[in-house]
């Protein structure tokens, strides 16, 4: 699944991976991550990733930053990346270019991080960007409707689909297992577990 969404139990996000906003006239952008922390006095941050799999900050030469301030996220500001490499705990250690003090590393602390999509590789055979799953409608394999997709999150082990269906909202991890065909042109994802979401008498 890609580019994370989906994240380990060491990156995991709270926001569910989705397409961040941009302004009007500039091209759609797909969140990847957000800045955890600073780290050291030169301006460096920990970026956490939906997708911590994802190897696609070595393949990017700039970031849309969205700040947060009071709360609320700001407009989307690109900046060129000076440096990015895995860490140990799942985590990327990241540098840009024109942040070089711990204050102006603070200030990112919080922000997500996105990229226009077509920047991104295509998906491979049985991967999926999240936001494409989004409000997909969720089949039975006889074809009864069952619900939607509400959002994407990962759960440290797989990407989790919370379907929202008629019971309420339900966990299903996006595996074979529970899993089965899923058809972005008729925007329909098969789930072969019922049990998940049709509650027992």
């Amino acid at each position: 699944m890609r580019p994370h969404r989906p994240s380990s139990a060491s990156a995991r996000s709270s926001k569910s991976p989705s397409s961040a906003g941009a302004s009007p006239g500039s091209p759609p952008l797909t969140e990847l991550g957000y800045v955890a922390r600073a780290h050291g006095i030169r301006g460096a941050v920990v970026v956490r990733l939906h997708h911590p799999e994802s190897e696609a900050l070595l393949d990017l030469d700039a970031l849309w930053v969205r700040r947060r301030d009071a709360g609320e996220e700001t407009p989307a500001e690109e900046l060129a990346l000076a440096g990015a490499r895995p860490l140990p705990d799942d985590g990327w250690l990241v540098t840009f270019e024109g942040i070089s003090t711990r204050n102006q590393a603070e200030a990112l602390r919080g922000a997500s991080l996105a990229v226009p999509r077509d920047r991104l590789p295509a998906p491979g055979p049985d991967e999926y960007f999240a936001e494409d799953l989004l409000d997909l409608r969720v089949l039975d394999p006889a074809g009864r409707a069952l619900g939607r997709v509400a959002r994407v999150y990962d759960n440290g082990a797989q990407a989790v689909l919370v379907v929202a269906a008629q019971a309420g909202e339900v966990d299903v991890p996006f595996v074979e297992e529970h899993v089965g065909e899923v058809d972005l042109e008729r925007r329909t994802l098969v789930v072969r577990d019922l049990g998940l979401l049709i509650p027992e008498k």
